[in-house]
C-alpha cells in the first residue's frame, strides 16, 4: 500500500459557489503539494450558475465530465457516468501502488456512481462518506449506502451525532473532522464604528454565497436590511454570490440603496470583501459547519447568525466570537430578518474589535487549513488499509431508482395509496414535488380524491405545474379549493410536519410514523 494514498473527489453539481466546491478545491491543491495524487470528476454546472475560480497545483488531476444529464435527472440509471469516472480512476490507479480513495459527494446518484465502479473493481477503491450538512437527506444517503462505505466523516459534533444515531453498529467508523481555512497572522485592522468625535459610521455589513432560498433564505437579508433601516441603524449591505434565487433578491432589494450585490467573485476579491466589512450576516435555515463563516472569521470579519442545530455551535460562542440571532429553520424570511436585526444592534453595541480578534483566533487555534489537511491525509492511510468493499448484488446502484429503497421507503406506495383512499371526495394538495413524489406518480394519479395542486416551500419551484397541475406555495392551497394535504417526502416529512401551521385550517396527512 503506498505511503500517500490517492484521493478522487467526486462533484455532482460542477464547480458552482458553494462551501462544498470550495472545500474540495482547496483540500484537492493541499493534499497534492502534501505527495497525495489527487483529482477531482467535474460534473457540469447548471447553465448560467457562477464558478468558483481557483489555480490549482499542476499535480490535481481535473476529470470534466462531458455530455451527460444533470445528476439530478438519472431516472435512476448511473451508465452514463461510468465512462468518466472510471478514467479519473485509472488516472489515479497509475500513480499509486494501493487502492484510490473515493469520497462521492451531495447526493445519493453520485454514491451510486461509485457502487458501481466498486463492483467492476472492489480491490481499487475505497470509499469516504462526509456528512457536509446537518439534514436528513445527507444521513439517509450515507445509511443507505453503508456496505460499500469504509469511513464515515462528520463535519461537526452535531452531524457525528446524527450518524451514529442512523449507522448503529458502524459507529466505530465514524471520525469528525472539521473544515479548515487559512488564516493570516494578524487580525486584519478595522475603522471604528464612531469617529473622535463620537460620529457612527455605517456599519459594514458583507453576505457571501449561493443566492437560493431552501437552504440560505435569502429573502431574509432584504428584511434584514428593511428592519435596520427602519430603527434608524445606518449600514451598508453587500451580498456577493450568485445563483437560482438572484432574480427574487434583486426585485427585493430594488431601489434599497443601503444594499448592493456584487455577483460571484473570485477568492481575492471575498477576502478583500470581508477584510473590509465588520459582520457576516447568515440567515441560513440548516448548515454543516459554514465555510463561509469560517472564512470570515478568519478574517477578523464577526459571524451574526441564525439559530441552526449544526456545526456552528462548535466554532461560534454567542457574544464571544460571533452572534446568534434567535430564529430557527421553520421562521420566515421576515422573522429571520428582524432577529438577525437584533443581534446586528447588539453587536453594534459591543467593542466590535473584540469578537473579531476572538473569531480569528478561534479560526488559527481550532480550525486551521494545516490542521484539516493532516486530519483527512491520517483518514486516507486509514480508509486505503481497510478490506475492500462491494455493492450488495440485486440491488440497483442508484439511490433514485425505483424499489432502491433510497428516496421511498418499501411500504411508501402503500401509504400514499392508504391515506388518499381515506380522502376520497376530498380536494387533497400534495406538498412535494422530489423524488418521492415523482416515483409515486402512478399512485398518486390514481387517486380517489381530487387533486388540485401541489405545494412547495422552495419559491424557486412554484409558477410551473407538475403532471398539469400548478405548483403552489403551501399558503396559497387554501385559495386554489384544497381541504386537505398530503406531505409527500420520507426523508424531510418532520420538517415540513413542524411548519403545517402555515396550512392553516387545511387538514394535514403524513405518510410515516414520527
Amino acid at each position: 500500500m503506498t505511503i500517500a494514498p490517492p484521493m478522487l473527489i467526486a462533484l455532482p453539481h460542477g464547480l458552482g459557489v458553494s462551501g462544498v466546491s470550495a472545500w474540495a478545491l482547496r483540500l484537492a491543491d493541499e493534499l497534492s503539494r502534501t505527495g497525495h495524487p489527487c483529482g477531482l470528476v467535474v460534473h457540469p454546472e447548471t447553465a448560467g450558475t457562477p464558478v468558483l475560480a481557483s489555480a490549482l497545483g499542476p499535480r490535481v488531476r481535473i476529470t470534466r465530465l462531458r455530455n451527460v444529464p444533470p445528476i439530478d435527472a438519472t431516472g435512476g440509471d448511473v451508465s452514463a457516468f461510468l465512462p468518466g469516472y472510471r478514467q479519473a480512476l485509472g488516472e489515479l490507479c497509475a500513480a499509486a501502488d494501493g487502492p484510490v480513495v473515493v469520497s462521492p459527494n451531495l447526493h445519493g446518484d453520485c454514491y451510486g456512481i461509485v457502487a458501481a465502479l466498486a463492483n467492476d473493481n472492489p480491490a481499487a477503491i475505497r470509499v469516504v462518506g462526509w456528512q457536509h450538512s446537518d439534514i436528513a437527506y445527507d444521513t439517509r444517503v450515507l445509511a443507505h449506502y453503508a456496505p460499500l462505505i469504509g469511513r464515515f466523516v462528520a463535519v461537526s459534533a452535531r452531524t457525528e451525532g446524527r450518524l451514529h444515531e442512523a449507522l448503529g453498529g458502524r459507529s466505530g467508523d465514524v471520525r469528525v473532522i472539521a473544515y479548515g481555512v487559512a488564516a493570516p497572522d494578524r487580525c486584519p485592522p478595522r475603522e471604528p464604528l464612531r469617529d473622535h468625535r463620537g460620529r457612527p459610521r455605517p456599519l459594514r455589513l458583507v453576505y457571501s454565497g449561493r443566492i437560493e432560498h431552501p437552504q440560505k433564505r435569502i429573502l431574509a437579508l432584504a428584511a434584514l436590511s428593511a428592519e435596520l433601516t427602519r430603527r434608524a441603524v445606518p449600514h451598508d449591505l453587500t451580498i456577493a454570490g450568485d445563483g437560482p434565487a438572484s432574480a427574487d433578491l434583486d426585485a427585493a432589494i430594488a431601489g434599497n440603496r443601503s444594499v448592493r450585490r456584487v455577483g460571484a467573485l473570485p477568492p481575492g476579491a471575498v477576502t478583500a470583501l470581508l477584510d473590509a466589512a465588520d459582520a457576516l450576516v447568515l440567515p441560513s435555515r440548516y448548515e454543516g459547519l459554514s465555510v463561509a463563516m469560517l472564512e470570515a472569521m478568519s478574517r477578523g470579519c464577526v459571524p451574526i447568525v441564525t439559530r441552526v442545530e449544526s456545526g456552528i455551535a462548535d466554532a461560534l460562542r454567542h457574544a464571544g466570537n460571533g452572534f446568534i440571532a434567535d430564529a430557527g429553520p421553520e421562521d420566515t424570511e421576515e422573522v429571520a430578518g428582524r432577529a438577525l436585526a437584533d443581534a446586528v444592534e447588539r453587536f453594534a453595541a459591543s467593542d466590535p474589535a473584540v469578537p473579531a480578534r476572538a473569531a480569528w483566533q478561534t479560526i488559527r487555534r481550532r480550525f486551521s487549513l494545516g490542521r484539516h489537511v493532516t486530519d483527512v491525509r491520517r483518514l486516507l492511510v486509514e480508509a486505503a488499509g481497510l478490506p475492500p468493499r462491494a455493492w450488495p448484488e440485486g440491488r440497483p446502484f442508484a439511490f433514485t431508482a425505483p424499489g432502491s429503497g433510497g428516496s421511498v421507503p418499501p411500504e411508501g406506495a402503500e401509504r400514499m395509496q392508504r391515506v388518499l383512499r381515506t380522502l376520497a371526495g376530498r380536494r387533497v394538495a400534495i406538498h412535494g414535488t422530489g423524488e418521492h413524489t415523482r416515483q409515486l406518480r402512478g399512485v398518486i394519479l390514481a387517486s380517489p380524491a381530487t387533486l388540485v395542486a401541489f405545494a412547495d416551500d422552495d419559491p424557486g419551484a412554484r409558477g410551473r405545474t407538475m403532471w398539469g397541475l400548478p405548483v403552489i406555495a403551501p399558503a396559497e392551497c387554501a385559495a386554489a379549493g384544497a381541504t386537505d394535504v398530503v406531505i409527500s417526502t420520507w426523508m424531510h416529512q418532520d420538517a415540513v410536519w413542524a411548519r403545517r401551521a402555515v396550512y392553516g385550517a387545511l387538514a394535514v396527512h403524513r405518510l410515516y410514523a414520527a
